[in-house]
């Protein structure tokens, strides 16, 4: 049926069809022919294959295996080693212990040198005492202690007290900025809780206005020292502070202003200053 239909189709000869009919049957058969067409075939495709360019394989991560591990091993001395909680609190205790005693070392070392107007040197003993205070104010061993200071207020140990005798020992060099500075680190309510130190505390900023010729300031916080230093009865702080007043209406106002001749009258007679007429 293929030869026929073939022969009828085929515009070739009748030799040409039998031989093309004679492979499709063999094909179709799987005969030697066909194997021998898949073979070309496959090599044909190994050809073209060959060919074409291949894709390079992509270089894979390596993990480097060490043969032999490093090993860290920590010095003896810096290694940590948990000590008794007994002995630390003992040490602890030991430790406040020389804090107290550094402070009231210090405390009377700078009380020592303001009495003998060693300013500088009192001014840094006040400031090392100052910063002691935290870690013992409420130790034990500080209770009874007090400044061996002339004025009652003062002699209570406080962060209230070093400050103002602080304040002092700068402004006694010579160093108004360095008090303001100072006293400003008193909170207004530490300052007013004591009628007495709040008077100290007026007296001292007045003093530093003075030195810094603000004279209208210096005015108005010594009104208030002198005020304090009446209600607290402190006579020793209400005569500097009226002498102070003195000196800066003198600068203010002529030698007849009715307030000048007022505060030199609050003056005692034997005092520099004082009214004749007193």
């Amino acid at each position: 049926m293929a030869l026929l239909t073939c022969s009828t189709r085929s515009a070739g000869t009748l030799e040409n069809c039998s031989e093309e009919g004679v492979n499709i049957a063999g094909l179709a058969k799987g005969k030697p022919e066909k194997r021998e067409t898949q073979e070309a075939q496959i090599l044909s495709k190994n050809r073209d294959r060959e060919s074409q360019p291949q894709p390079q394989p992509q270089p894979q991560p390596q993990t480097i295996q060490l043969t032999h591990p490093i090993k860290r091993e920590v010095s003896e001395s810096f290694k940590f080693t948990d000590s008794d909680p007994d002995t630390d609190s003992e040490d602890d205790e030991l430790d406040d212990e020389l804090e107290v005693e550094k402070f009231k070392f210090v405390i009377l070392k700078a009380m020592k040198d303001f009495e003998l107007d060693n300013w500088e040197k009192s001014e840094e003993y006040f400031k090392a005492a100052i910063k002691i205070w935290g870690a013992v104010r409420d130790h034990p061993g500080m209770k009874g202690f007090g400044l061996p200071s002339l004025e009652a207020h003062l002699e209570k140990v406080d962060e209230k007290s070093m400050t103002v005798y602080l304040a002092w020992s700068q402004l006694l060099q010579g160093k108004p900025n360095e008090t303001l500075q100072t006293v400003n680190l008193l909170s207004d309510e530490a300052i007013r809780a004591s009628t007495g130190i709040h008077g100290v505390v007026e007296w001292t900023i007045a003093s530093a206005y003075y030195r810094l010729g603000d004279l209208k300031r210096a005015r108005r916080h010594c009104r208030k020292a002198v005020k304090l230093a009446r209600e607290a009865k402190s006579l020793d702080l209400s005569h500097v502070s009226i002498e102070l007043m003195v000196e800066v209406l003198e600068k203010i106002d002529s030698s007849e202003s009715i307030e000048l001749e007022f505060y030199k009258s609050l003056l005692p007679p034997d005092s520099e200053g004082a009214s004749e007429g007193h």
